[in-house]
């Protein structure tokens, strides 16, 4: 006879050998935990630093189905916020991000591979479109963790961080070459929600 206790003992057992069975793969990225910051480097002696405060996306993860992985990611490049106004009005103009042309910078993921033996780390591959031109990328990223969500009943949060690195010149970026670095080092933080 099959007793109540030997159905938890199964459901225990399964949960720990099958987690995807308990716990949703598919997630909203929750914007007010999630944020996109860059880091490029001032006249060669220190570092502007800012971030975009409009970003969506969604993204898949299981880490017993790799090749089911998938991220997708959309900033509203307006949103760029440096720590001054009147530098963010010279970056939404024709000499940075051109948002009146391009209003949106996407990331679409192309591959999700374990990093090493760390089964926290992964290497995620994909592309990057900004001011209309697509480059290839490799961001670095680490599984902070997932827990059940408290606000809504049922749906659980994974977390993530994220970094690589872009050449601004490669996006058609050029303004100021011997004062403003070409290399523009994200960092991505993000909260998703179980849909």
């Amino acid at each position: 006879m099959f007793s109540k206790s030997n159905f938890l003992l199964l459901a225990f057992s399964l949960t720990l050998l099958f987690p995807s069975l308990i716990w949703s793969n598919e997630y909203t990225l929750d914007a007010s935990h999630t944020n996109v910051q860059f880091s490029v480097k001032h006249l060669g002696v220190s570092f502007t630093k800012g971030r975009f405060n409009d970003v969506s996306g969604s993204f898949t993860f299981d880490p017993a189905q790799m090749k089911k992985n998938q991220v997708s990611v959309t900033i509203q490049s307006a949103s760029v916020d440096s720590n001054s106004a009147k530098r963010d009005l010279h970056l939404r103009g024709e000499d940075f991000f051109d948002v009146e042309k391009y209003p949106t910078i996407t990331f679409v993921s192309t591959g999700f591979k374990k990093a090493g033996k760390d089964k926290d780390q992964y290497l995620i591959s994909g592309k990057v479109t900004l001011r209309g031109v697509t480059k290839k990328v490799v961001a670095k990223a680490k599984f902070v963790g997932k827990a059940n969500d408290p606000w809504q009943k049922g749906k659980h949060r994974v977390g993530f961080e994220c970094s690589f690195v872009v050449k601004r010149s490669e996006f058609g970026m050029n303004y100021m070459p011997g004062g403003i670095g070409d290399n523009v080092r994200l960092k991505v933080s993000v909260e998703g929600i179980s849909k």
